[in-house]
């Protein structure tokens, strides 16, 4: 368009002029479903889970569940460098004083427990100190 002109076609004359403006394109309406995803006209059921039923699904939850490792890891430092010790049973409690023949004259204690250093390994490992 020439500066403060009127539109004008590539013709140039102003005789055959045709407006260089188009229609707006058909947009479609946005509240209709599309294709193939219409949702169906019945109605959704509702059911009421009885406490009997309650009760089951519980119990079934509570059987699947994974026992825990009956196993721990100790991390004991040496003068050599760290020792990565398995034991059964229970992990120390933290402050609890330990005697271990892998390291015979430390006096060690946990100073935490925590996930094992392994990588995917989910023991509890005690982490020892020396005293």
């Amino acid at each position: 368009m020439p500066f403060g002109g009127s539109p004008t076609t590539a013709g140039g004359s102003a005789g055959d002029e045709k407006s260089l403006e188009t229609e707006p394109a058909e947009v479609p309406d946005p509240v209709q479903p599309l294709h193939g995803t219409e949702a169906p006209n019945e109605p959704t059921v509702i059911r009421n889970v009885t406490s009997s039923e309650q009760r089951h699904a519980h119990d079934l939850e509570v059987q699947t569940l994974p026992q825990p490792d009956p196993t721990h890891l100790l991390f004991v430092p040496t003068p050599g460098g760290y020792l990565l010790l398995q034991r059964t049973g229970e992990a120390p409690a933290p402050g609890q004083q330990l005697a271990l023949p892998e390291a015979p004259n430390a006096r060690l204690y946990v100073s935490k427990l925590a996930r094992s250093p392994l990588p995917l390994d989910k023991r509890i490992c005690a982490y020892l100190q020396a005293l």
